[in-house]
């Protein structure tokens, strides 16, 4: 419808309504008005209050920060523009925003207490009070921790533990948690806003929490507590040990209003430590099982502090805590030849070494090093292995070994060495002197090759490969070519040589040197018919040669025989003779010393015999030297006087050889020569009165040293005679029959000669003749 079409009334209602309107738009405009004139009022009077206003405060109205000052601007870490337009419920730990919406649009009250979040996340406490500014409200924060006056403690622990790596919080008084670092949150799986707010009751399950509230009581009384171990509960639900500490923050005028508490995890530590106590007991039981000695000392102090159970034993005490020179050694300072400037210097290296210890007549294997301590100290660990019986086994091989080589040496046989591939690995002094080599020319080289000629090697070598497989030939003769080019014809005897495994290792051969008994069986077939005289006389040759072979044969086992007979009787010996000595000490009687000198006299003997035995097995090759005769001959003459001296003897002696007359020989063994020669002869007189005749005379043109040795003693017949030269051969009560035996091999060593006469009831007569100088 149009305007034109309307009524008057109609239109009259229009206008009035129209005229309410603006009416009602007019009081509207003076209450905007109004209020935008209050409300500049009031931007007028905060900017005024901002300026002057040492806290924090903002004007919040409809439902938001409408201004802001600088403080509060700092406080909450956020911009400006930021702030403007943000609820401001948002700055505060969500348990305590309930409480600023409650108190926020109430009239001026007293104040009360908030957490407030800053913009990077760390919560701070802070007092809050509002008033009314027309529709807008005025808000105050009061930074808590900023404040002096509210606790100089809490500023000293918040300051600390914001860089800590150790978990700090702080409680108010009902146990409501305030203040925690990053640490104590990672520590419990959370995020710091996640338990600002929330009481300590989170952390701690039922049972850990009567512990805790005893704790808690204990900081209330302000009595505090330290390193003590309680369980704490991650939000994942793991259970945990902590390392706890608490005190109590208190204001400046006593009243407590805090309490701060550190946590440290030592969960793993606990498992550490208890593993390593467990492995360390593991380990000190299984040293108490060795037994060897075992101690642990610190190489600065000398102090003992460990030593196992073996060598308390050995000790008959526990020397822990004390030094370990005073008690191993017996000394008052450290030992001058203590390991523990070399194992210090070498931490990483054990150090081996032996020592023989007088303190306790020992002889050890040593291994020291330095090692960590359960202190973590630097300290000397020793084990020590005693090889005293192995000394002593060695020492007995090394006499074996001396008696073997001599043997070797001085053996008139081959004694030859190969390995399983038939190269020369040693031969005997004997060999070098027959081969005209040194066994340094012919070392690891074939002994085929080197000694054989070439139309005996392949039987030869079969030979060898049965023996090196065990199946030992004897009597297998065969010709060797020596340096000169001459032939000699050896009679061979092997063994094979295994090592502890049972592997074989090489052959060991002697070979006897019967060229000459082959040179008399070759002239033998080739002049059989005709020749019988001069095939007599080869025989005759050979059985002397046989029988020189077998002598040496003889000879040699019999050394072996007597060297070891001298060996087991030398202790018991011994022994006897230890023991006849405690006696006399012990016991002081007439009678038991008449047994004790029988006993003595008797061992005298005895070792004199061994004396013969010893002194067969050791003959070697002579070492020549220019000797003064006369002078080693009025020694033992001396000698056998002061040992026969119940004997009446009237001695004679015809020296035709100058004083100081020197002959080419070897000392030792004319001494023995001399000496077995005289000591049958004094022994011969048995007690009775008697005669002694020694003529002594140098031929130099012929190159003789003579001596004739006469007595009228009891004599020999003449079946004894004929043995008098074989070994252990004696008419006497006493002695073994080896001195005579002795004396022929020292002669012939010495390209001398030696003979007897005898008769029985006339006397003996000995005769000795000796090169004056070997080159002659």
């Amino acid at each position: 419808m149009s305007d034109a079409g309307k009524t008057k009334a109609e239109i009259i209602n229009e206008l009035n309504r129209l005229r309410r309107k603006i009416a009602r738009f007019k009081r509207m405009e003076v209450g905007f008005r109004k209020t935008e004139k209050e409300l500049k009022e009031s931007e007028k009077q905060y900017r005024q209050l901002a300026k002057t206003s040492m806290e924090a405060s903002a004007i919040y109205g409809e439902g938001k920060i409408l201004a802001a000052n600088q403080k509060f601007v700092q406080m909450f870490g956020y911009k400006k523009s930021e702030l403007i337009g943000m609820d401001i419920l948002n700055l505060f730990a969500h348990e305590y925003r309930n409480s600023v919406k409650k108190n926020i649009f109430s009239e001026y009250k007293k104040l009360y207490q908030v957490v407030g979040l800053k913009k990077d996340g760390p919560s701070f406490i802070a007092e809050i009070y509002t008033y009314k500014r027309c529709k807008a409200r005025v808000i105050v924060i009061c930074d808590v921790v900023g404040q002096k006056e509210k606790g100089e403690e809490f500023i000293e622990f918040k300051t600390i533990s914001d860089v800590a790596q150790y978990g700090a919080a702080i409680v108010d008084i009902s146990g409501k948690i305030v203040y925690l670092n990053k640490s104590f949150a990672d520590m419990h799986g959370y995020k710091e806003r996640e338990l600002v707010g929330k009481h300590f009751s989170v952390l701690h399950s039922k049972n850990q929490m009567r512990r805790v509230n005893e704790l808690f009581t204990m900081i209330k009384k302000s009595q505090g507590y330290a390193n003590e171990k309680v369980g704490h509960i991650r939000k994942n639900g793991t259970v945990f040990l902590t390392s706890m500490s608490g005190s109590l923050i208190k204001d400046d005028k006593g009243i407590p209003v805090f309490m701060a508490a550190t946590a440290v995890d030592i969960s793993e530590d606990n498992k550490v430590e208890r593993v390593l106590q467990e492995e360390r007991v593991q380990l000190l039981s299984i040293f108490d099982s060795i037994d060897e000695v075992i101690y642990v000392a610190d190489p600065v102090t000398y102090r003992i502090l460990y030593m196992n159970k073996y060598f308390e034993n050995i000790l008959g005490k526990n020397s822990v805590g004390k030094l370990c020179y005073q008690e191993f050694q017996g000394l008052k300072q450290p030992c001058n030849f203590c390991t523990n400037k070399i194992i210090l210097r070498k931490k990483d290296e054990p150090y081996r070494w032996e020592y023989y210890n007088p303190f306790l007549n020992k002889h050890y294997a040593i291994a020291d090093r330095i090692i960590k301590w359960s202190d973590g100290r630097d300290v000397r660990f020793e084990i020590a292995m005693d090889i005293t019986n192995l000394k002593k086994a060695e020492e007995e091989v090394r006499r074996e070994k001396e008696f073997a080589e001599a043997l070797i040496e001085t053996a008139q046989v081959i004694v030859l060495v190969l390995d399983p591939k038939g190269k020369i690995i040693s031969f005997n002094p004997y060999m070098e002197e027959l081969s005209g080599y040194t066994i340094d020319q012919v070392r690891n080289k074939s002994w085929f090759n080197t000694f054989l000629p070439k139309q005996d090697r392949v039987k030869t070598r079969r030979l060898f490969l049965k023996s090196i497989d065990g199946i030992q030939t004897k009597g297998n003769i065969n010709a060797i070519i020596i340096k000169d080019g001459k032939r000699r014809h050896i009679e061979w005897h092997d063994k094979t040589l295994k090592d502890k495994q049972g592997k074989t290792i090489g052959l060991l051969a002697t070979g006897y040197d019967v060229t000459e008994r082959r040179e008399a069986e070759r002239v033998l077939i080739k002049y059989k018919d005709g020749l019988e005289q001069a095939v007599t006389r080869r025989t005759q040759e050979l059985v002397k040669t046989q029988k020189k072979l077998e002598d040496a044969k003889r000879l040699s086992d019999i050394g072996m025989l007597a060297a070891t007979v001298a060996h087991e009787l030398n202790n018991p010996l011994g022994v006897i003779k230890t023991a006849v000595f405690n006696i006399r000490r012990k016991v002081e009687s007439r009678v038991i010393d008449t047994h004790l000198l029988n006993i003595e006299k008797k061992i005298s003997e005895s070792v004199r015999i061994i004396n013969n035995l010893l002194s067969y097995s050791h003959i070697k090759i002579p070492r020549y030297e220019n000797i003064a005769v006369l002078k080693i001959l009025e020694e033992c003459l001396i000698h056998c006087k002061e040992r026969y001296s119940r004997l009446n003897l009237k001695i004679k002696k015809d020296y035709s050889c100058k004083e100081n007359k020197t002959i080419e020989a070897d000392s030792l063994h004319m001494n023995e020569l001399f000496s077995n020669i005289l000591e049958n002869s004094f022994q011969s007189f048995n007690n009775k009165n008697g005669r002694l005749s020694i003529i002594v005379n140098c031929d130099n043109k012929m190159n003789e040293f003579n001596m004739v040795v006469k007595d009228n003693g009891k004599g020999l017949s003449k079946k004894d005679l004929s043995k008098v030269f074989e070994p252990f051969f004696t008419n006497k009560a006493k002695g073994i029959g080896l001195g005579l035996t002795v004396c022929k091999e020292v002669v012939a060593l010495h390209k001398g000669t030696i003979s007897i006469s005898s008769k029985e009831g006339v006397g003996t007569t000995v005769f000795v003749s000796l090169p004056i100088s070997k080159k002659s």
